[in-house]
């Protein structure tokens, strides 16, 4: 325990003529702080605040652009549309299937109908031999005290 820690007990390491002790932020001066001088292209940040009408670049307007169109623009002149082909025909929606329109597959010569729990009986189930290491599960009504090991 602490208690028991006698000075015996304890190592000390002797410090070695290179060490120092760590310098506090209070221990720091102006001569042991760097400053980096400012490079002769270095300038001041510009602010939203300082930016001005000659800083500004406008790009001028090319002769073939047009303003943007917006929905209330659009007439019928300007809305093509697309001529129906000889071959194009209406979806047909679901109503206007008939059984012509439905195709079904034909039923194999192998094909069996699946068979349903209802349908299975002795002779479709079969039964696995006992092997000859085999034993019947004990019950617990089985157990005595001789077969349980402390």
């Amino acid at each position: 325990t602490e208690s028991d820690i006698t000075s015996t007990n304890v190592t000390t390491e002797t410090i070695s003529p290179t060490d120092t002790e760590a310098t506090t932020e209070s221990d720091k001066t102006a001569t042991s702080v760097t400053t980096e001088t400012i490079s002769p292209t270095d300038t001041e940040a510009i602010t939203e605040a300082d930016i001005t009408a000659s800083e500004v670049t406008t790009e001028a307007v090319s002769p073939t652009d047009t303003e943007a169109t917006t929905e209330s623009d659009i007439t019928s002149t300007s809305v093509t549309t697309e001529t129906i082909s000889p071959t194009d025909t209406e979806a047909t929606t679901e109503s206007d299937k008939t059984a012509t329109s439905v195709t079904t597959e034909t039923i194999s010569p192998t094909d069996t109908e699946a068979i349903t729990e209802s349908d299975i009986t002795a002779t479709n189930v079969t039964s696995e031999p006992v092997s000859l290491p085999d034993t019947e599960a004990t019950t617990e009504s089985d157990i005595t005290a001789t077969s349980v090991t402390t």
